[in-house]
C-alpha cells in the first residue's frame, strides 16, 4: 500500500500525479481493494475534485489504465524484436513479463491483468477500454503467431488464432504468478517451457 497521507485538507495534486498514485495503488493492491473515501485519501484527492477530473470512481479506473498502458505496459512490449528466432522472442517475452523494471508499478502487479480478472465489478468506463485493449492485445498475438506460420516456425496445423489465444493466457498466467510474489526465474523458465509447444 501507498505511504498513508496526513490527515487534513488534501493538497492539490495534478491529474497525472494522481494516476501515477492511482497505477501504483491499483497494481499493488487491485482496483476493488479500498472504499471510495480511503481511496481519495491515498491519492491525496478529494472526491468532489476526483469526480471533476475523472467523472468518478469508474473514470479514474479507466483513466489510471490508460495511463498504465501509455507510460509502462505499452513501451514495455515495443521492446519486443520479431525479427528474431522464436525461442528467442519467447526468452525475450518471458524475461519482460518476470522482470519488470524495478521503478515500475509492474513489480507489485499488472493493472491491465488485475482489471480483467474482476471485469465483472468494474463499471461500464473501465470495463469497455479493458475489452478494445484485450482485442487490440490479440489482433497483435494473432499477426505474430501469423508471422512464425509464415516463417515455418509454428508448429504445422496450428491455427494462428488458437495460438494466440493459448500464449495470452500462458502470460496471463505468468503475471499473475508474479504479482502473488512467485520467483522471477521459475516463472520464466515455466513460461518459456509452455510456449515451446508452439514452435515447430
Amino acid at each position: 500500500m501507498l505511504a498513508k497521507r496526513k490527515r487534513g485538507r488534501p493538497v492539490a495534486v495534478s491529474p497525472e500525479e494522481v494516476l501515477d498514485r492511482a497505477v501504483a495503488l491499483f497494481c499493488a493492491e487491485g482496483v476493488e481493494a479500498l472504499s471510495l473515501n480511503s481511496l481519495c485519501a491515498e491519492l491525496g484527492i478529494s472526491k468532489p475534485a476526483l469526480y471533476r477530473s475523472f467523472g468518478g470512481e469508474d473514470g479514474l479506473r479507466r483513466a489510471a489504465l490508460a495511463h498504465y498502458f501509455a507510460v509502462w505496459m505499452g513501451p514495455r512490449f515495443s521492446q519486443m524484436d520479431f525479427t528474431q528466432p522464436f525461442p528467442v522472442q519467447c526468452d525475450q517475452l518471458s524475461k519482460m513479463i518476470s522482470h519488470p523494471d524495478p521503478e515500475s508499478p509492474q513489480t507489485k502487479g499488472c493493472l491491465y491483468t488485475r482489471m480483467r480478472l474482476c471485469r465483472r465489478a468494474l463499471g461500464e468506463k473501465s470495463s469497455s477500454l479493458v475489452a478494445e485493449l484485450e482485442g487490440n492485445m490479440m489482433a497483435q498475438l494473432t499477426a505474430w503467431m501469423e508471422g512464425m506460420a509464415q516463417s515455418g516456425q509454428l508448429k504445422s496445423g496450428l491455427a494462428a488464432a488458437d495460438a494466440a489465444a493459448y500464449v495470452d493466457g500462458q502470460v496471463m498466467l505468468a503475471i499473475t504468478q508474479h504479482g502473488q510474489g512467485g520467483d522471477g526465474t521459475a516463472i520464466a523458465a515455466r513460461l518459456r517451457l509452455a510456449l515451446s509447444v508452439l514452435h515447430a
